[in-house]
């Protein structure tokens, strides 16, 4: 997105790397975060989030505020996958998605807590999930947050 996560915990100290694939978001990100003096502690990459293999470092904390949940089901299959690999035994996942009941009208605009669980618990614990909603305009729908821990040994 724009960078405001990056700009947040670049700010307590983090060194963070955003990724997003829209080319006007990494500028606005850029700008953003060269603005406050913070380049020196923030990577941003253009990329698929199905197409992180350049990516290798093991990442102490990783946060996906709205993009599982739009994405077709290969694509979540292989996000989750770099998920996985990218963020070291012991670290979080931390999720906000917009959660849907599985029905025609949700189909590839939300994502069930069902797939969640058969994307992300093999891998990862969930420690504490917050239900919720989220209204833009008038309309209304089900969300959530997700703190996931990758498990020592997955």
């Amino acid at each position: 997105g724009y960078g405001r996560a990056c700009l947040h915990l670049s700010s307590l100290g983090w060194t963070c790397v955003g990724v997003d694939f829209v080319p006007e978001a990494i500028e606005g990100a850029r700008a953003r975060i060269d603005a406050a003096g913070l380049a020196d502690r923030v990577t941003f990459h253009r990329a698929d989030v199905s197409e992180l293999g350049f990516l290798n470092e093991p990442y102490d904390f990783i946060l996906d505020v709205g993009c599982l949940h739009s994405q077709p089901e290969a694509v979540c299959n292989r996000y989750a996958g770099h998920v996985a690999r990218l963020c070291r035994p012991g670290g979080l996942y931390l999720l906000f998605a917009h959660l849907g009941d599985g029905s025609e009208t949700d189909q590839g605009r939300w994502i069930t807590q069902t797939r969640l669980d058969s994307l992300f618990v093999p891998n990862f614990v969930i420690e504490r999930f917050e239900l919720g909603t989220t209204t833009v305009a008038d309309e209304t729908w089900r969300s959530g947050w997700f703190w996931m821990r990758r498990g020592e040994s997955a």
